[in-house]
């Protein structure tokens, strides 16, 4: 078995307890069911997570009994299986019901995104599959989605980002080649950030340089002292890279900022971006 279907078998049954082949389908319900429990979720999908179940034993236990869920965000209600013909509803209330095989694949990425209080708009027209730069870089575009297990998620433009549609998950796979990491996503979109979604504080590498300082926020060029270089660590890094440290040159023409709850590097020209983690500026 290669290491990437591994990683592949891995991640399909890692969703809680709702397998891949599992889906909601939507419908009127004119009777009552019974609520095994309820709770507020950020999305559908989490609420459709809460009710998962697959062959495990440890799922049939702690959700068999739910085979419907009413999302009204936040709110998320488990419905037990079967209606109460005898209690009827004063207006017919809208369901999911859960389906464990025969599910259409998805095929509109925005179809599942609902309301995101971190985006001004959504732009899907402008979504590009199957090519290296997903969204186009006229406009200053993030990625808004919900992963696959349910968490609304910003991710970077870069140029060198792949979206594609896998069949095996039924679900959009985002991914950056260079180190290989990847998204796994019920819905996508390119976005503009809302500016009241703020992100935490920007933080210095772990291991600064000798003389290394904050770098500059929302201004043209990364570092306040142009003979100073960029050093930072990407997003989207594996855990054993290194810091990546850009020229004078490169520093100067570059800009920090925060979009969506994530912060981005980008070119002052608008050529490319990318989301960092930390950034330092030194000698």
């Amino acid at each position: 078995m290669t290491l990437e279907l591994l990683l592949l078998l891995m991640q399909i049954y890692s969703i809680g307890c709702l397998s891949d082949s599992t889906c909601f389908v939507p419908s009127l319900s004119p009777n009552a069911h019974v609520v095994v429990n309820s709770t507020e979720k950020e999305t559908q999908r989490a609420c459709e997570i809460a009710c998962g179940e697959d062959a495990r034993s440890q799922c049939k236990t702690a959700h068999f009994q739910c085979s419907t869920i009413v999302y009204n965000n936040p709110a998320c209600f488990l419905l037990g299986s079967g209606a109460n013909s005898t209690v009827g509803c004063s207006a017919p209330v809208a369901i999911q019901s859960k389906r464990l095989t025969n599910c259409s694949a998805r095929s509109d990425p925005r179809a599942e995104l609902g309301s995101d209080h971190c985006t001004s708009a959504f732009y899907s027209e402008d979504l590009g599959l199957n090519r290296s730069g997903i969204c186009n870089r006229t406009r200053d575009y993030i990625l808004r989605g919900v992963d696959e297990f349910g968490a609304r998620v910003s991710l970077d433009n870069d140029i060198s980002n792949t979206l594609t549609s896998n069949a095996t998950r039924n679900m959009w796979m985002y991914k950056f080649p260079a180190t290989g990491f990847t998204k796994w996503l019920v819905a996508v979109s390119c976005a503009t950030a809302d500016a009241t979604c703020a992100c935490a504080t920007l933080p210095m590498l772990s291991r600064p340089p000798t003389g290394g300082v904050k770098a500059q926020i929302d201004l043209k060029g990364a570092c306040k002292n142009t003979s100073h270089k960029l050093s930072f660590f990407g997003g989207k890094f594996k855990a054993s890279d290194t810091a990546q440290t850009f020229s004078t040159a490169e520093s100067s023409s570059t800009t920090i900022t925060c979009k969506a709850g994530i912060w981005l590097l980008n070119y002052v020209n608008g050529y490319n971006g990318w989301q960092i983690t930390n950034a330092t500026c030194a000698p």
